[in-house]
């Protein structure tokens, strides 16, 4: 039996075998079940696990015990957990690519993004903000404080006035926690996930645009007739 998901260790998409006989119920309050899955791409092990292995859900949302207990047999426990894991340990962090983006900034970003896939929300904002000031100082603005630097982006017309005011909401959020403060500081999901999302737009006014745009001249002035 096989599942197919993306390896912590070598990063590929890839079929993690299941180690015969290693299914174990290892919470019998919630009935978590886990075993062990061994990558087909780089050979190392992998554990996988869902909650409430043993209920089943019906329609109008009530839940029924199935055939597992505490002493199921690992193929008993195998054939509810295969196919319906719900998370993988040690924990395969997802980054995002960035065409138009140069290294020293779209490293960072994609760490942002990193952060975000593990649930580091308090770190992905942090991230964020980092990337949004290392954007300003590329484009040669490196004296000031944050929010001079923004406002610097939008005089100069590297970003458009709302992206500004985005770029300043990411600034705002972040800014406790970048002193230190991070008692007053309380950040979901929603929050880091919008923050990397503006933090985009920033980055696609000062630079993909820029780049898509001079690409599709260069070769639209490539493919013009002579004379």
């Amino acid at each position: 039996m096989a599942t197919d998901t993306s390896c912590p260790y070598c990063k590929r998409l890839t079929f993690m075998d299941y180690v015969q006989d290693s299914a174990r119920i290892v919470d019998e309050d919630d009935m978590r079940a886990e075993a062990a899955f061994q990558c087909a791409a780089c050979g190392r092990f992998s554990v996988g696990g869902k909650q409430y292995a043993g209920f089943t859900t019906d329609t109008s949302g009530h839940s029924f015990p199935l055939r597992l207990h505490e002493t199921s047999t690992p193929a008993e426990i195998a054939a509810v957990l295969i196919g319906s894991i719900e998370y993988w340990e040690p924990v395969a962090p997802v980054g995002k690519a960035y065409e138009d983006v140069p290294a020293a900034i779209s490293a960072p970003a994609d760490e942002a993004y990193r952060c975000l896939s593990i649930d580091a929300y308090r770190a992905a904002v942090l991230m964020s903000r980092a990337v949004i000031e290392a954007t300003a100082k590329k484009q040669g603005i490196k004296t000031g404080r944050l929010v001079d630097k923004i406002d610097a982006l939008a005089e100069r017309g590297h970003i458009r006035p709302l992206v500004a005011e985005a770029a300043h909401a990411i600034r705002l959020m972040g800014n406790d926690m970048a002193h230190g403060d991070f008692a007053s500081t309380a950040i979901s999901r929603a929050d880091a996930e919008d923050a990397l999302v503006l933090m985009d737009e920033v980055l696609n006014d000062v630079f993909a645009v820029k780049n898509r745009l001079e690409g599709l001249l260069a070769r639209r002035a490539g493919e013009e007739p002579a004379g």
